[in-house]
């Protein structure tokens, strides 16, 4: 199932850096800015690079929600589907899993799993 980010007012990814000498820009697939620096402005000076670390993580971050969102999606699908032929040990460890990666998914989008479930899904 494709998941549609922009539900969750996500801009769909992936994001691109761009811009000029005056300033950088993290656009997306439609070219909209999703983030800008603001030295133009004057507002402030840059302090993440684009090719750093810290800016190819902010240029992932939609596709890796998407990779998170599909994982619980699969976990839960397995698990309701195996759970009989899985062990005790590894049944919890994979619902721990969830757990984390439903933690993760509230604090990337500021809402209740339930929520992010039913804006996908509705």
């Amino acid at each position: 199932m494709e998941i549609d980010l922009s539900k969750l007012g996500i801009s769909k990814g992936p994001w691109k850096w761009g811009g000029n000498e005056d300033c950088d820009l993290l656009k997306d697939m439609e070219g909209e800015t999703v983030m800008d620096d603001g030295r133009a402005y004057g507002e402030y000076s840059q302090t993440i690079k684009p090719d750093s670390p810290n800016g190819k993580v902010i240029a992932l971050a939609p596709e890796m929600l998407k990779v998170l969102l599909d994982e619980y999606t699969f976990l839960e699908t397995y698990l309701g589907t195996w759970a009989d032929d899985i062990d005790n040990a590894a049944y919890g460890r994979f619902l721990n899993r969830q757990v984390i990666i439903a933690q993760t998914i509230e604090k990337a989008t500021g809402k209740t799993w339930k929520e992010v479930k039913e804006i996908i899904n509705g």
